[in-house]
C-alpha cells in the first residue's frame, strides 16, 4: 500500500503523455472534391487521379493524388497562394493543365535522353576511333562532352516550349475558362519576371481565338 499512490501518478502521467502524442500525430484534415475528380477523369481519360485539400497547422495544401498499384500517393502539390482565388471550375482547369503538363514534360525528357545517347555515342566513337582521343586526354574529353551538352541546350528549350504551347492549346480547346485561369495565376504572382511569361501565354491564346 505504501507504493500504490506513486504508481498511480506514474500511470496517469503515461496516459497524459499518450494523449498528447496522439494529438500531435493526428492526421491532417483532408477534404475530397468529387466534382473536380470527375473533371479530371473526363479530360485526362483516367480515373487514377484525385484532388484533395488538407489543412496542416492551419495552412491549406492542395494535392493531386495518383493511384499506383492500388495505392494512392501524392503526385503533385500546389501552394495555396497559387490558387487562393480560384473557384471550383477554375481549379479543375488548373489541375487538368498541371497533370497534362507534367506528362508532356516527362515524355520530352525521355525523348531528349534517348536523342542524347543516339547523338553522343557516335561522336564518342568517332573521337576515339578516328581522332585518337585517349582516356587520358581529359581536356579533349571535356571539350567533346561539353560541346555535346551545349548543343542540346537549345534542343531542350525548344522541346519544353513546344510542350507548353501544345498543352496550353489542348486545355484551352476543352476548357474555355483557361484564359481566366492564366490571368488569375498572373495576378497571384508578385515578381514581374513571373508575370511576363503568363501574359505572353494569355496573348497567344487570345490571338488564336480571333
Amino acid at each position: 500500500m505504501f507504493h500504490e499512490q506513486p504508481l498511480l501518478h506514474e500511470v496517469d502521467a503515461l496516459e497524459d503523455g499518450s494523449r498528447n502524442a496522439g494529438a500531435q500525430d493526428a492526421p491532417a484534415l483532408e477534404t475530397s472534391h468529387p466534382d473536380i475528380d470527375s473533371a479530371l477523369e473526363m479530360h485526362i481519360e483516367s480515373g487514377d487521379f484525385a484532388y484533395k485539400t488538407r489543412v496542416v497547422d492551419g495552412k491549406t495544401e492542395h494535392v493531386v493524388m495518383r493511384s499506383k498499384k492500388g495505392q494512392w500517393k501524392d503526385h503533385l502539390r500546389i501552394d495555396d497562394d497559387e490558387v487562393k482565388n480560384f473557384d471550383s471550375e477554375e481549379m479543375a482547369t488548373f489541375l487538368i493543365h498541371q497533370v497534362k503538363m507534367d506528362r508532356a514534360i516527362k515524355r520530352r525528357i525521355v525523348a531528349i535522353i534517348i536523342l542524347f545517347f543516339i547523338v553522343a555515342i557516335p561522336i564518342v566513337a568517332y573521337s576515339v576511333l578516328v581522332l585518337g582521343v585517349e582516356s587520358t586526354d581529359d581536356f579533349e574529353k571535356f571539350l567533346i562532352g561539353g560541346g555535346v551538352v551545349v548543343a542540346f541546350i537549345p534542343v531542350f528549350c525548344i522541346l519544353m516550349s513546344s510542350a507548353e504551347r501544345a498543352v496550353d492549346n489542348g486545355v484551352y480547346n476543352i476548357r474555355p475558362n483557361f484564359i481566366e485561369v492564366l490571368q488569375k495565376m498572373k495576378d497571384n504572382k508578385q515578381e514581374p519576371y513571373l508575370k511576363g511569361p503568363l501574359e505572353q501565354r494569355i496573348e497567344r491564346l487570345r490571338r488564336k481565338n480571333q
